[in-house]
Formats: C-alpha cells, sequence, structure tokens
C-alpha cells in the first residue's frame, strides 16, 4: 500500500489521537485522502474503521475517505464520502 502511495506523492502520514487512520494522503490540488486498510470488513470492525476515517476528516477538515479490504460483509452502513473498494480495484485503478 504504503509504495504505491509513495508514487503518487511524498505528502503520507500515520494519524492517532484516541483514534487512528492508517494512511493521511496529500496531494497538490486535491482534497486529503484518509485511507483505513483491513482484511475483512464487517459488522465487528465497521465501528472502528470508520471512527479512524470519521476522527480524521474532523481534525483535518476537507477530505475523502477509502475504506480498503479483502473482502467486505453485504449491506454494510458506510457514509457516501467514503469509498469502500478491495485492494485489487485500487491498485488496478488508482489515478
Amino acid at each position: 500500500m504504503f509504495r504505491h502511495i509513495r508514487e503518487k506523492t511524498e505528502e503520507i502520514y500515520f494519524a492517532r489521537n484516541g483514534w487512528e487512520c492508517d494512511f493521511t494522503v496529500f496531494q497538490a490540488g486535491r482534497p486529503a485522502t484518509l485511507v483505513q486498510v483491513t482484511q475483512h470488513l464487517g459488522r465487528d470492525n465497521l465501528d472502528r474503521e470508520l471512527k479512524g476515517l470519521t476522527s480524521g476528516k474532523q481534525f483535518i477538515g476537507n477530505a475523502d475517505g477509502l475504506l480498503l479490504v479483502d473482502t467486505a460483509d453485504r449491506d454494510l452502513n458506510i457514509p457516501g464520502w467514503i469509498q469502500l473498494r478491495t485492494v485489487k480495484q485500487w491498485l488496478l485503478g488508482w489515478e
């Protein structure tokens, strides 16, 4: 993940302050991107993953959210500003 993001920008950070966001990415001329990565997204870890993104957005302000997974349960309630993608989709389609 890190290497793929690093090809696009040097502005990559890890954020934690009572919450954790795996990657906070800044690219010139674009909103920040908050990235959470988990192998499986389900009802048991959804709140934790969303909290990292939501808290990061409250701290940074203008930011997009990205949840990268290998697999995910169906019918999860994910806010519209957060994009859910498999790692494979993301690696093949990142701009």
